[in-house]
């Protein structure tokens, strides 16, 4: 059976709340940890990551894959940061801008791609995936200095919105529905993951595009269901000729009450004549 989920209600917007607050917490933990610690602070988060993965019930998505994306985004960059293979910005950028490309085109969904998906539902599935660990596995060779809290917060931010975006606006119309949602994350993590590894420019700029294809895809499914909702039946137009060629309608008159008062009165009086033996009158008619 198939759910769906009012989004008149305020009460499908709790998961969401609650793992924005978990995220904020997460990340002021985070920026707290002296940097010569950070390794220590992070095998220490994702103990509590993981028990909360344990105890915390899934409703409407999986809210901790969110976490656990922005925690194996801050642990790719310390690795990045103590990695000793030179950069090289032009081959980073390039890869960066090509996976953010490719990101957006499956976020909004063109009718060429949503095709080639609708006939094969596993390459759905399994092409974000391996677009995103290509790309991560790739720059994780090279090094880059570890950004700043304030940046890193937020990207976790931007990466966090966007999710619920993706999850209110696509996921929960989704022709699999609100299980398979809770149970599978792939979709929004692998699609937004640019926002956490990019380059700052370019995980700006995707925000942005992100941004732009949501309302795109939200204003297609209002077309859509403007379409097919019911309207009200319309009286089809009758001709000039036709109107003045029906009938007048006929209206019955009631009687007149002088006339039926009259009527009932003159009727007594015969009855009252014929009880005592009286023949009534015939009236005379003059010639």
């Amino acid at each position: 059976m198939t759910l769906h989920v009012d989004l008149t209600l305020a009460v499908n917007y709790l998961p969401a709340c609650a793992c924005l607050g978990k995220m904020l917490v997460f990340m002021l933990v985070l920026t707290a940890i002296p940097a010569e610690e950070e390794v220590e602070g992070l095998i220490l988060i994702a103990a509590v990551l993981y028990m909360d993965r344990l105890t915390t019930h899934n409703i409407i998505f999986d809210a901790n894959a969110i976490l656990l994306a922005i925690f194996f985004a801050n642990v790719h960059a310390s690795i990045r940061a103590a990695s000793q293979h030179s950069a090289y910005g032009g081959l980073v950028d390039g890869m960066f801008l090509f996976w953010a490309m490719g990101s957006l085109v499956l976020i909004w969904d063109p009718p060429p791609v949503k095709q080639a998906f609708d006939r094969r539902v596993g390459m759905a599935k399994v092409v974000p995936v391996l677009l995103m660990l290509l790309l991560v596995v790739a720059i994780s060779h090279f090094r880059c200095p570890l950004e700043p809290g304030g940046v890193r917060a937020c990207r976790a931010v931007a990466f966090t919105l966007l999710a619920f975006a993706w999850v209110y606006i696509v996921g929960i119309h989704s022709a699999h529905g609100i299980e398979y949602l809770k149970d599978n994350s792939s979709q929004f993590v692998a699609r937004l993951s640019p926002v956490l590894y990019a380059t700052p420019w370019i995980a700006a700029a995707f925000t942005v595009g992100a941004t732009g294809g949501f309302v795109m895809l939200y204003m297609r499914m209002v077309t859509v269901d403007a379409r097919l909702s019911p309207s009200a039946p319309v009286q089809p137009a009758v001709p000039d000729d036709l109107e003045q060629q029906r009938p007048p309608p006929v209206v019955k008159l009631p009687p007149k009450a002088d006339e039926s008062e009259e009527e009932l009165f003159r009727q007594a009086r015969m009855q009252s004549m014929a009880s005592r033996g009286w023949a009534p009158m015939e009236p005379i008619h003059e010639g």
